[in-house]
């Protein structure tokens, strides 16, 4: 499941920003060479600030410069947290190409194999579905929730069924745009 959670952000934010995902893998090695930020906002370990994750090494930058009067306002710690959220989706998809690389064990001089990391994305899409389809009807059969029903009508109108279900449905239905967004790319 971490191939496809990587993947799925890797391939949304590429799909917002018009890039392929091979140059996108060249454009993060070569900001972590270069950029003193990008290497510390994917560094480790990270913090919750208020369902934002940050780099703990970037929140101390942050208590450094408050701490020496470098900024002196909530204002500027404000303008600073913007940035991160400005940078945020970027840095996630990033973080996500360095994590399939240690994850696949690509080298240094070796890149990501997208072809292979596409293909295993759409069958756990497809896996995923089924899944959430294939746990959510036990509770359309499960004999405790049933036995509150007076019978198979009464319980229909209630609960609907499998097919009506909304979370199946908009799960089917986010798993096809996804499906649809990796098949753009070559294989």
């Amino acid at each position: 499941m971490l191939i496809f959670g990587c993947m799925r952000i890797i391939l949304s934010f590429v799909n917002t920003n018009n890039l392929d995902i091979s140059e996108f893998e060249e454009e993060t090695l070569a900001a972590l060479e270069k950029e003193t930020h990008t290497i510390k906002a994917l560094s480790k370990p990270v913090i919750n600030l208020g369902g934002q994750l940050v780099s703990e090494l970037l929140v101390k930058d942050l208590i450094h410069d408050i701490e020496t009067h470098q900024i002196n306002s909530w204002s500027e710690i404000h303008q600073v947290y913007d940035m991160w959220w400005a940078k945020f989706e970027k840095e996630k998809a990033m973080k996500s190409i360095i994590t399939l690389r240690t994850l696949c064990n690509v080298q240094e001089c070796e890149r990501l194999d997208v072809t292979t990391l596409i293909q295993k994305f759409i069958s756990l899409a497809h896996e995923n579905a089924r899944q959430i389809k294939k746990t959510r009807a036990k509770d359309y059969v499960q004999p405790y929730r049933n036995s509150v029903y007076r019978n198979d009508d009464e319980k229909k109108a209630v609960l609907g069924t499998i097919d009506d279900d909304t979370f199946v449905t908009n799960s089917e239905v986010k798993m096809k745009e996804l499906i649809a967004i990796a098949s753009r790319f070559p294989c």
